[in-house]
Formats: structure tokens, sequence, C-alpha cells
């Protein structure tokens, strides 16, 4: 069974002279590869003439591009939006068979393209102590990457804590 979700939004500016605008990115389009089906989409903008180009940013999504050549009095942005969410199973996808065992290693070329997101940044002190615990659960040994996704949970939220 699935739902039907609207989101509307409106921003709206008034000025008290003529006011000249750069370009601006509007960033209210959902993404092509978004799960939830997209039943309808419409925006709005008001103000003046403008120009509007499309663009996608590296990660797919969806960036309006506008060009007022005019100075205006008020701008205004409406989007309106209807999604159909429906239950999907998390487990439903593929794995590499070099994959099917964690920890596993990414080809080179593969690796190469997912360098900026395999950069691990600072650890804050709960997030350490969570990981060190998990490390020690789940040992040195390899296990199956879908039963290593089925044991991660959040620090405070597992089924015994909530006891």
């Amino acid at each position: 069974m699935s739902i039907h979700a609207a989101l509307y939004h409106k921003t709206r500016y008034s000025y008290d002279r003529p006011t000249g605008h750069g370009p601006h990115v509007i960033r209210l389009r959902p993404a092509p590869h978004c799960r939830p089906t997209v039943l309808s989409y419409s925006q709005k903008i008001t103000g003046g003439e403008h120009f509007i180009n499309w663009q996608q940013d590296p990660f797919s999504n969806w960036n309006a591009r506008l060009v007022f050549p005019d100075k205006m009095t008020e701008l205004g942005v409406e989007v309106e939006l209807v999604v159909e969410m429906a239950v999907h199973n998390p487990f439903d996808f593929f794995l590499e068979p070099s994959a099917e065992k964690f920890p596993f290693t990414y080809d080179a070329t593969l690796k190469k393209e997912l360098m900026a997101f395999l950069e691990p940044g600072a650890a804050e002190p709960q997030f350490s102590a969570w990981l060190a615990a998990f490390r020690r659960e789940i040992g040195d040994k390899p296990i199956r990457t879908i039963d290593f996704f089925g044991r991660l949970e959040p620090a405070g939220c597992s089924a015994a804590s909530n006891t």
C-alpha cells in the first residue's frame, strides 16, 4: 500500500525600490534517482522576466538556475510536489561477488571513483566508542555483507537498551 505526500513551498521577497539580482539557483526538485514516484511537480517564478536553465549537479540533483535581466520590486518562488511513497525492501539490491563478505576491497577503478566518500572525517567520542564496541562484536572474521548491515544500529537504539 502506498500513500501520497504533497509539499508546497512559497518564498516571497518584497523590496522598497527596484532591485537588481544576480543569478539564483533553486534546488527544490527531486533528483531523478529518488525512490518515491513523482506524480506532479510545478515551479512558478514571479516578480519579473527571467531565464531558466535546468542543470544537474555532480550528484544528479536538479538545479534551476534563474537569471533576471531587469530590476524587480518583488521575487516569488512557489513549488508544488506530489509523490507516491511506497514500502521498499531495504535489502532489495545486488552485490558484486567481490563484496559479498565484509570487509571487502574495492577494485582500483571503483576505489578511485569513490575516493571522496572513503575519506574519513574526525570521529566524535561517542561514535568512536560505538565503533570500537561494534568491531569487538563482529570480530576479525569476514561475515556476509547483508548480515553486517543487519547488525548495524545506532548507539542507544538496540533492543537491549530499550528495555
